[in-house]
């Protein structure tokens, strides 16, 4: 009697290891299906069609024959394979040399380095500022690219930023509290790469809890 009652927890936690082991396999499940569709199945189906000689009507198998043709002396594999090592040699190490060499230049005591600092970071603001010089653009009431679209479909304009209420009334309180994210952001870049003040970790964990704070006071109170 003890024997049988001690082997039915045993069996329980089988029987839940293998739900557990099941659901895993489920989950993967999807994952594993496009892995197979688009990554085994293409490298399977072109090591077949390389055995074979691969036309617009009959295909015949030709083995490896593909291949030697493509080892052979003379054959355009070898030019390719020479031109391929030399652009890896050359360009690759000139690559990361020319991307690390600034990154490494902009924490050493260089003279102009925030000069230097400004260059290199000039590019992160000046991108944020001609994205939304683009949408405006395309969301401008007069000459948008949008309103133009809907007047060729003889649909009514709408005010799009200008209206009150809409999809951008819905989002309106988080980006209100984009400005100040972006000047503190600014301030940090400002007090630490340019001047180079502070610890970058320290004033970054800062930087990171105040943005938190400032997008969760913007945020909505109530769902849509």
């Amino acid at each position: 009697m003890s024997a049988s009652l001690q082997m039915r927890p045993q069996r329980s936690l089988r029987r839940a290891a293998a739900q557990e082991i099941a659901l895993a396999y489920l989950l993967l499940l999807p994952a594993l299906l496009l892995f197979l569709a688009f990554t085994f199945f293409p490298i399977a189906f072109g090591a077949y069609i390389s055995l074979h000689n691969w036309r617009v009507g009959p295909r015949e198998f030709v083995g490896l024959g593909n291949y030697l043709r493509a080892l052979a002396p003379g054959s355009e594999f070898w030019p390719a394979l020479v031109a391929t090592l030399t652009y890896s040699l050359l360009a690759v190490p000139i690559q990361i040399t020319l991307a690390l060499s600034p990154a490494y230049l902009l924490f050493q005591k260089i003279r102009g380095k925030a000069l230097f600092r400004v260059v290199m970071f000039l590019p992160w603001v000046t991108s944020t500022v001609a994205t939304a010089a683009v949408w405006a653009r395309l969301y401008s009431p007069d000459i948008g690219l949008i309103n133009s679209a809907l007047k060729a479909l003889g649909l009514q304009p709408m005010g799009w930023l200008l209206e009150d209420r809409g999809v951008f009334g819905r989002v309106e309180a988080p980006v209100a509290g984009y400005d100040p994210v972006r000047t503190l952001m600014g301030e940090l870049i400002s007090k630490v790469a340019v001047k180079g003040e502070g610890d970058i970790k320290a004033e970054l964990d800062k930087a990171v809890e105040e943005a938190n704070k400032i997008l969760m006071e913007n945020a909505p109170k109530k769902g849509y």
